[in-house]
């Protein structure tokens, strides 16, 4: 029996050896002839893996799995490696098989024994164009084929048609990969554009036109991030960036012009991190300053952020100062007086933030009264200064009590006084506070007349049984709309504007307001929109979106927009571009709702200058992200702005310097209750703070 299965052994290996050769004498092939040590005689072989696919420039390595003698499976013995085709698919003497053009290829793989009988075996290999891939290979596929990857520095071009360059890339960004997209794809609608695949999860950032007014649909669910991306083109400079994490796997992008997107007129680019690469680069402590009695408590939260903002697991740290702080970050406040801090630490990062402890003594309270008289007096009332370092509101005839004053000398000013008003006696004022007992001051003001009839001066009022557009505008035949008064005044010109509810939503763009003068006034003689004095002027419309808004100049200078209340859906509710000498001034203006992380004002200054923003009530202000896009005041690329007097409260952000400009003065403005740390954030431009203080929630009551 042993010899008969010998003697089949013995055929077979013949025949095929045989059979190999006959093929290689008819049909060349390339083969390497690897002599390994192995057993005397190879009965059968496999090829493992017997089917692959690859890509040109990638290799598999091939195995050749042999049987000797005893059926006992071993890698040795004598195998002879060769390709159908070596143009697409040649492989090495060890089995190496390397992808060298799109197709498909056989390797085959002959076992031999000593004897030099062997049988083969062979694994079918395909062959597909070369990836599209990133030098990290963290994206795979990019379509479309004529974009690329690269890791950019300041200096480099960020398109692959056009010669412009990065000009300032936040730290954030530094070795993120940068996907080079081109410009004269800024057209693009359509919905799925650019594509590729994630080898590991991963954050996806676009930084996108600035000019933006309204942003593709497909991008509105994605979180803008606080530092801008410069270029080297002014138009979209800098660029806007939003970020969004992605898992491993295809990640889909819409055209730059997608379904809801306008203003953009240069293509957006992409950036991307892989999830591993993250850094934590800040702790936060909240909140980051609180005023405390002796012995009082309060609880401190820290979190450790990434370059995107997202929180990262930490181990924190608690110490402090006039105090004591537990493991979990209850601070006790000790029983002297000052300003202390508490400091959250992260052991594993080594990095850390601070809060501002303020531990008061006994306190004392101030009572402020006013007692306004004469003519046109101001119905939007005053606010009360004290120490240079915050406001509070008070009525022209009225009294408020401040508390929680350290004892000593303070210096009380009546602020927002109307220009046809004045202080009887000085102001400020020095007033001294008592622990434990409460100091008063009296201020009194006396106002004249602003006209009313004479030249130069007109009257709107929607609720006149006469009013028409038609009428000369005075005060027994008034207008009936704001439009008609914005066409006809000039330099010097004042509307005094009745009660009544005016709608103003005609003519208007996200940067043109509805009601923009046709001329401009004068440093001396401006032109003067105003509500008549103790009357409730509301101007309001039904645009949503970012729509237009209703008040404001575009391309005007000085213009004075006086005691109006503003409540539109829109994005906007004043606006200020391309103007000098204009002043936004007593008005309440609040109701302001943006789409997504959209831009949405209380009042907008663009590309202005030497504009006045003062004792304006500004609340109620939101976007459907709650971002800090959207803020009670936003300036852009201004100088010579000043900001005062304002209370502003009761949304996301509050003042924010977003881009450029300089000498931009912001003081006595009182900022609460809104839900992120921002009551004063310069984002780019230098400014001048002079007596800014704000608090978030109820911590003061000055």
């Amino acid at each position: 029996m042993r010899s008969s299965s010998r003697l089949r052994q013995t055929i077979t290996l013949n025949a095929v050896f045989g059979a190999l050769l006959f093929a290689f004498a008819c049909e060349p092939v390339t083969s390497i002839d690897s002599t390994l040590d192995g057993p005397d005689e190879i009965v059968v072989i496999e090829v493992e893996p017997s089917n692959v696919t690859i890509r040109v420039g990638e290799t598999v390595q091939l195995t050749a799995v042999s049987r000797g003698q005893g059926d006992k499976a071993n890698s040795g013995g004598s195998v002879l490696w060769s390709s159908s085709d070596p143009g697409v698919a040649p492989v090495s003497g060890a089995g190496l098989v390397t992808g060298k053009a799109e197709g498909t290829a056989t390797i085959s793989a002959a076992g031999k024994g000593q004897d030099k009988h062997g049988q083969a075996a062979s694994a079918t290999i395909r062959v597909e164009g070369r990836a599209q891939s990133s030098p990290s290979g963290l994206i795979i596929g990019l379509e479309p084929a004529t974009y690329d990857t690269a890791r950019l520095v300041q200096g480099d071009r960020y398109y692959v048609d056009r010669d412009f360059t990065l000009t300032e890339i936040p730290a954030a960004y530094d070795g993120w990969l940068w996907v080079r997209t081109a410009n004269e794809d800024k057209a693009v609608t359509a919905e799925s554009f650019v594509s590729f695949d994630l080898s590991r999860p991963g954050v996806v950032s676009v930084a996108y036109d600035r000019r933006v007014t309204s942003l593709p649909q497909w991008l509105r669910d994605w979180t803008e991030a606080p530092e801008v991306i410069g270029v080297s083109d002014g138009g979209s400079s800098p660029l806007r960036v939003f970020h969004k994490a992605y898992p491993a796997g295809k990640v889909t992008l819409g055209g730059n012009l997608a379904s809801g997107a306008s203003g953009a007129g240069s293509n957006y680019v992409v950036l991307l991190l892989e999830e591993s690469r993250l850094e934590a680069m800040q702790v936060r402590v909240s909140p980051a300053s609180v005023s405390l009695d002796p012995g009082a408590t309060q609880q401190f939260s820290a979190r450790v952020e990434d370059q995107v903002g997202n929180e990262v697991a930490a181990s924190i740290e608690w110490s402090a100062t006039g105090g004591a702080i537990s493991a979990e970050g209850l601070y006790t406040a000790g029983d002297v007086p000052g300003n202390y801090r508490v400091i959250a630490r992260d052991k594993g990062y080594g990095i850390a933030d601070t809060a501002e402890v303020s531990i008061v003594g006994p306190t004392g309270a101030l009572q402020v009264s006013t007692s306004t008289s004469g003519s046109d007096l101001d119905p939007n009332g005053y606010s009360v200064i004290v120490d240079g370092s915050g406001s509070r509101s008070i009525g022209i005839n009225d009294q408020v009590t401040l508390t929680g004053l350290p004892p000593g000398d303070h210096s009380v000013e009546l602020g927002g006084v109307a220009s046809n008003c004045g202080v009887n006696g000085s102001n400020p004022r020095t007033v001294n506070v008592q622990a434990g007992g409460t100091a008063s001051v009296a201020f009194t003001v006396t106002c004249t007349a602003t006209g009313g009839g004479g030249s130069g001066d007109y009257y709107v009022d929607v609720q006149h049984p006469n009013a028409s557009d038609s009428n000369p505008g005075t005060e027994e035949l008034p207008w009936k709309t704001l439009y008609r008064a914005a066409e006809v005044l000039q330099a010097g010109d004042t509307v005094l504007v009745k009660a009544g509810t005016y709608v103003a939503q005609e003519g208007c763009s996200w940067s043109t307001p509805a009601i923009n003068p046709s001329n401009s006034g004068t440093a001396t003689q401006p032109i003067v929109f105003r509500a008549y004095p103790g009357h409730n002027v509301v101007v309001t419309n039904s645009v949503t979106d970012h729509g237009c808004p209703p008040l404001g100049t575009n391309r005007r200078d000085y213009i004075v927009i006086d005691g109006f209340e503003v409540d539109v859906p829109a994005s906007k509710g004043v606006v200020v571009f391309h103007s000098t000498g204009t002043v936004i001034q007593n008005n309440v203006i609040h109701g302001m709702r943006g789409p997504g992380g959209d831009n949405t004002d209380g009042i907008r200054v663009e590309d202005s200058n030497a504009i006045t923003l003062r004792n304006n009530v500004i609340y109620d202000i939101r976007n459907g992200s709650n971002t800090l896009n959207a803020a009670a005041v936003k300036i852009y690329y201004s100088s010579g702005v000043v900001v005062e007097h304002n209370e502003v409260y009761g949304l996301v952000a509050g003042l924010r310097n977003k881009a450029g400009g300089s000498d931009n003065v912001f003081r006595y403005n009182w900022v609460h209750d809104c839900e992120m740390k921002a009551g004063l954030w310069e984002h780019r431009g230098r400014l001048r703070h002079r007596y800014f203080h704000w608090w978030v929630g109820q911590l003061a009551r000055l």
